[in-house]
């Protein structure tokens, strides 16, 4: 309790958090100032011979020919840098491509929505690797991109990507499911385990995780007050001079309880906020990864 209280005491704390904030944000620019291919992927298996609640004497079939399963994955792709992604800048023995598994096969591939029909973008199944989608387009300026929807016969929703680009050690990075949203999954179990539980909401709409975000919002800046209360007491007295107000003085003791009940307060509510954002362009929004 001790250290804690002599770590609230030091008026270089403040400032240490504001440069690692400062540097942060340089660091986040900087790593921006390059082209950055970015994918996300989700999907789930829509039928499968023989599993789940399906006997083994049921045959799964696609167009006419059986197959084990039909595996649906959405993959969004695009890129988040600040500078443009040639053709020219993939390289041709090592291009870019989705492997769905060696034991799959692909039964449909589309782009459902583009950005820019400029870009050019195509996808193309080569020779007789069925289960290898490649990915080819004339340019993606900063934002460019495209949504698109598989299926197949694999296992696993998410494909693993390879190729490499000029510019880019890491080739396309992956980053992150592709969800709706955090609070779409959470916002049920939410609503059931609190003071509404006799409201039955299986899907929530729109304005219900709009109205969900905005109370998350303002639970995050109260708990951030208090931690900024904590961190710098003496913007709270010029707060109080300022408006006229009788000073109150705040203890380490008081400082201390702030620091941590601010803390627990904002940082879970942070953490899901974050975690239900959306990353990719608007543009590329379809009906199933739809957001308020």
């Amino acid at each position: 309790m001790e250290t804690i209280s002599y770590l609230f005491e030091q008026s270089w704390l403040g400032i240490a958090i504001g440069l690692l904030g400062v540097a942060i944000a340089i660091y986040q620019t900087v790593r921006r100032t390059g082209p950055r291919l970015i994918f996300q992927a989700s999907g789930q298996r829509l039928i499968e011979a023989g599993g789940g609640l399906l006997p083994n004497e049921v045959a799964v079939q696609y167009a006419g020919s059986q197959v084990p399963r039909v595996t649906l994955s959405q993959i969004v792709i695009w890129n988040h840098g600040a500078k443009a992604v040639r053709a020219e800048d993939v390289v041709q023995e090592d291009p870019i491509v989705f492997d769905f598994g060696n034991d799959s096969e692909v039964l449909k591939a589309e782009i459902v929505k583009r950005s820019r029909e400029a870009n050019k973008s195509r996808l193309l199944i080569e020779g007789d690797q069925r289960n290898i989608l490649r990915y080819k387009f004339s340019f993606l300026d900063r934002g460019d991109g495209v949504l698109i929807r598989v299926l197949h016969t694999g296992k696993e929703p998410r494909p693993k990507c390879s190729g490499t680009i000029i510019g880019m050690p890491k080739g396309m990075e992956f980053g992150g499911p592709l969800l709706p949203s955090a609070l779409h999954a959470l916002l049920p179990a939410l609503i059931r385990a609190g003071t509404f539980s006799s409201i039955s909401v299986r899907t929530p709409s729109k304005s219900i995780v709009r109205t969900f975000k905005i109370f998350l919002s303002l639970v995050i800046l109260v708990g951030l007050g208090a931690v900024m209360v904590a961190l710098f007491p003496s913007l709270v007295m010029q707060f109080q001079l300022a408006f006229q107000l009788d000073p109150v003085p705040i203890s380490t003791s008081d400082r201390i309880g702030l620091g941590v009940a601010g803390t627990i307060y904002s940082l879970p509510f942070l953490l899901l906020l974050w975690l239900s954002r959306r990353r990719f362009p608007s543009s590329l929004l379809s009906d199933e990864i739809d957001e308020p």
